[in-house]
């Protein structure tokens, strides 16, 4: 089970699903950024960028960037289907 969490597909998962977040909202790096400062979590916009183009997110940054785009819910099918995808991506490669 453990495997799945670190795994490149779980990986480019979380990297689509924020990227997606975060244009269906319109936000910057420079927004998150400012954003999270105000909830007391700093976080540079290049290393915000950094991060998140990577998909390497620790779980406090993990929800509180979800917090400071606004999502309110989590849609584990829209993520099982990005993981799904994921995996077709990664296989044909």
């Amino acid at each position: 089970m453990s495997k799945i969490f670190n795994s490149p597909e779980m990986t480019e998962t979380i990297r689509r699903y924020f990227a997606m977040e975060k244009n269906v909202r319109g936000l910057d790096y420079r927004e998150l950024s400012r954003r999270l400062a105000e909830a007391g979590v700093e976080q540079s916009e290049g290393n915000l960028r950094v991060k998140m183009t990577t998909g390497k997110l620790g779980t406090p940054l993990f929800l509180h960037l979800l917090m400071a785009m606004g999502v309110k819910q989590l849609d584990m099918e829209q993520i099982d289907t990005i993981y799904q995808q994921v995996c077709t991506d990664l296989a044909d490669n």
